[in-house]
Parts: C-alpha cells; structure tokens; sequence
C-alpha cells in the first residue's frame, strides 16, 4: 500500500488543511504534528496535535514491521514533533470526533525538550525480550556475578547507585549504553557500563510478531558489605 509513499513526499500541510481535504483516496499526504497522548483509541491510533487543531491517527500496523521505525514508534513521548503520512478518511470510519488520518506511517520524528522526562506512548508486545533464556531480571543476577568492586573506591570506602540506560536492539545485542546517574565514584560508573556492555545477546522483544528494539533503565548498585543490586525496565 505504501510503495509510493516516499515518492510522493512533499512539504508538510497543518492538521487544519489536511481535515479540510476532501477524502484522499490514494493519495497519500504528510502532516507535522506533535504527538499528544492525553487520548489514545487503542494501541496504534492517538491524539496529534498543531497549532491549527487536532486529529486522530490510526498507524499502518505494517510500521511496526519496519526495523528503521520500530524504535521510533515505541519510543514516541508527548512532545515529540512527528512527520506522518497517511490518508483521510470519514470520522465514523474509526469512531473519531472528526475526520482522521489512517494508514499512517511516521516518515520522520524529532524529540521534544522533555523527551527523556515523559511518559513513552504504549504499543503493546507480543513478547518480552528474554536474557539466556529466562526473564529480564535474570540480568540483574548476571552483572552481579561479574562485577569487580574498583579497588580505589573500596580504600576509599565509596558506594553508590550507578543508573544506566541501554537498549536491546531488534538483534539482541545491547548499546546505546548511557549513564543517567552517577554513583559519584567515576571507578564505580565505569566498572557499571563495562559489565553491562559484556552482556550476552539477548532474545529481542516482539511486537505484531516482528523483533524490536526495547530502551531499559537499569541501576547497579555498589555496597561494600554485599550486593544488592536492582532491576528496572
């Protein structure tokens, strides 16, 4: 369905004018938007937004077949700017106030000031993704294991919490590693991402029986009088 829609790329219209349209048919329009989730319809159509008003948009399940986009869509936080295209259809076609746009497939995305701060839309997986064959909190576990408490920061009697973030790509392999919060203690931030960046692959997450990349928070704590180190996604 969607083969021509990077052929008929053009500039941008506002909600307002792309509402106004009469029923586009096959004719395949981009919107710049800012994504808004204050209402979603189920998982794959929310709420966009401009200055010129807003609209309903009913994603292309097939984006989530995508590897180039499936990150993005999971990782849509309100704020973000998007470039979406689609095709107007009737209100009641999707139980809309208004007419909407569907079949859309987001052709670009910028994040908003607050990106890192605001809650992620919610797009539903098929599976979780599995570390050596059990559940995420078996890495917990794992980095545990490997650990080496830095000698400079047990002479100086240094602990803390290290609060990473790393995402598990549609491969199973960990990057885009980064430190959130230090700890304090550079020795102990370092020994932190050097374990978590030996990781084994893991089995990635699902979604519309498609492998995705999935972002995790992860803190890794530093005590000398044992470990009790903590997962979170």
């Amino acid at each position: 369905m969607f083969s021509c829609v990077q052929a008929s790329a053009q500039h941008p219209v506002s909600i307002k004018e792309f509402l106004a349209k009469k029923q586009s048919g096959t004719r395949v329009d981009t919107v710049k938007v800012l994504y808004d989730n204050n209402e979603m319809l189920n998982d794959y159509c929310f709420v966009a937004v401009d200055e010129s008003g807003e609209m309903k948009v009913q994603l292309d399940k097939t984006d989530l077949d995508s590897l180039k986009q499936e990150l993005r869509i999971l990782d849509i936080r309100p704020g973000d700017t998007l470039v979406i295209a689609g095709h107007r259809t009737a209100a009641k076609k999707i139980k809309a106030k208004k007419p909407a746009m569907i079949s859309a497939r987001i052709q670009s995305m910028t994040t908003g000031p607050n990106h890192a701060e605001m809650k992620r839309a919610v797009f539903y997986l098929d599976s979780g993704p599995m570390f050596m064959g059990q559940e995420p909190n078996a890495f917990s576990a794992w980095v545990n294991a490997q650990l080496r408490y830095p000698e400079s920061s047990k002479a100086a009697g240094n602990q803390g919490t290290v609060l990473l973030s790393f995402r598990i790509g549609s491969d199973g392999v960990i990057n885009n590693i980064e430190l959130l919060e230090s700890s304090g203690d550079i020795a102990l931030d370092a020994e932190a991402c050097r374990v978590v960046a030996c990781s084994p692959a893991w089995a990635p997450a699902y979604a519309y029986g498609s492998p995705i990349a999935i972002t995790f928070t992860f803190p890794v704590i530093f005590r000398l009088n044992g470990d009790n180190d903590n997962y979170r996604q």
